[in-house]
């Protein structure tokens, strides 16, 4: 896995910023999350990350379990409104974007075309390009929930966006055990940082969140360890690509 630079540089903010690797809502996995609640609310998006989020890692099609959550979704914002944002489909390690096609086939949504991984600025500069463009009106980053298994790529970036920032903690098939650990280490720190208040500690999400879900292939002790410039974006069955000023 090559390295990720923006997460580097995203760890060292936290030195100055450690609230930015706190999550507003911890589930174990989307089944958690009260679509309809959301939008209530008044959030009209949603971006998912993939892997060990909807998928198995480097697998194209949403995990069985997660079948009836993803359909509410879908259907309470609508699949323009729902974006996959990885850091492997869509990506310069995505060859062809086979990957990116194959993934926006089987979850029926786009899949972010990105040259700069997550949580850098390129990225939600192209995320915040997708949302001001769709035909149904324009969605600001802070009208956006951001779904995703890891601290220092969703959590930040989420975070940086001003969105909702939901992080899930079943792993559905283990891998970067010791990264996940390392981040894990961090947000203890940050919680312990004298003025740090995560939003998931006030309390103001309990509405969003559902009744945890029976244990699962998600459940973590249940599994053993095992270690460019244009903006496009893979809107099935096309690519999309947004045209410069």
């Amino acid at each position: 896995m090559p390295t990720n630079v923006p997460a580097i540089l995203a760890a060292l903010k936290l030195a100055i910023r450690p609230n930015l690797i706190v999550p507003s809502i911890t589930i174990r996995d989307i089944r958690q999350l009260n679509f309809n609640a959301l939008k209530d609310a008044g959030y009209k998006g949603v971006v998912f990350d993939k892997d060990n989020c909807v998928t198995l890692p480097n697998r194209d099609t949403l995990i069985p379990d997660l079948e009836e959550s993803w359909q509410t979704c879908l259907k309470t914002f609508g699949k323009g409104n729902v974006l996959i944002v990885s850091n492997s489909a869509g990506t310069a390690d995505d060859p062809g974007l086979l990957a990116a096609e194959s993934v926006s086939h089987y979850l029926g949504v786009p899949v972010l075309l990105h040259s700069s991984p997550k949580p850098s600025s390129k990225c939600i500069q192209s995320i915040s390009d997708y949302f001001s463009s769709l035909s149904s009106g324009s969605v600001d980053l802070k009208d956006l929930a951001v779904v995703g298994d890891r601290l220092l790529t969703d959590v930040i970036m989420a975070n940086s966006m001003g969105s909702l920032s939901v992080w899930t903690t079943g792993i559905w098939e283990k891998e970067a055990t010791a990264i996940r650990e390392g981040e894990k280490a961090l947000l203890s720190l940050a919680k312990r940082w004298k003025g740090t208040i995560g939003t998931e500690e006030t309390g103001f999400t309990r509405n969003f969140v559902l009744e945890d879900p029976k244990p699962s292939r998600s459940d973590e002790a249940s599994l053993p360890e095992k270690d460019g410039s244009d903006t496009w974006f893979s809107v099935p069955p096309l690519l999309w690509r947004k045209s410069k000023e």
